[in-house]
């Protein structure tokens, strides 16, 4: 039982991180095009900045800042 609980453990601490990492970067490779596309698209059609940053509570209501596309209009 107590080694079952490490293991948990573990996989939390840095399974999950890799795991994370790794499909990013695998996922960054088919989609950079895209998102190189529409950061050109967004920027041609209503300029800068590209990004939205906004700061949203994660887990356990711990602040993390959130990037995405500013594809929304002010009469939107």
């Amino acid at each position: 039982m107590r080694g079952e609980i490490r293991q948990r453990t573990m996989y939390r601490r840095w399974g999950k991180a890799a795991l994370d990492r790794t499909l990013a970067v695998l996922l960054l490779v088919p989609l950079g095009p895209v998102m190189g596309m529409v950061a050109l698209v967004a920027w041609c059609v209503q300029g800068r900045p590209v990004l939205f940053r906004q700061v949203r509570p994660g887990w356990e209501e711990r602040p993390f800042e959130l990037l995405k596309f500013g594809t929304m209009t002010a009469d939107t």
